[in-house]
């Protein structure tokens, strides 16, 4: 579904997505998604301007820091 919208139509899915996940999950579940979410992105050994732009709205809607190895 992600991968066919573009654009403002994409920020929004993520948007929401992320409001979805602020609203079922308490202040600790969220907290321990910036680690999580940093080695899925860093896993492939390729970290790609997509994956910077989603980190930084995720790091913007839900509060948390999402810490990128820059030697990747």
């Amino acid at each position: 579904a992600l991968q066919k919208k573009k654009g403002q139509d994409k920020r929004n899915y993520i948007i929401d997505l992320l409001s979805r996940i602020k609203s079922l999950l308490n202040d600790n579940q969220i907290k321990i998604l910036g680690p999580k979410i940093a080695e899925l992105i860093e896993s492939d050994g390729i970290v790609m301007t997509s994956e910077l732009e989603i980190a930084k709205l995720i790091e913007s809607e839900l509060g948390i820091i999402i810490l990128l190895d820059n030697n990747i």
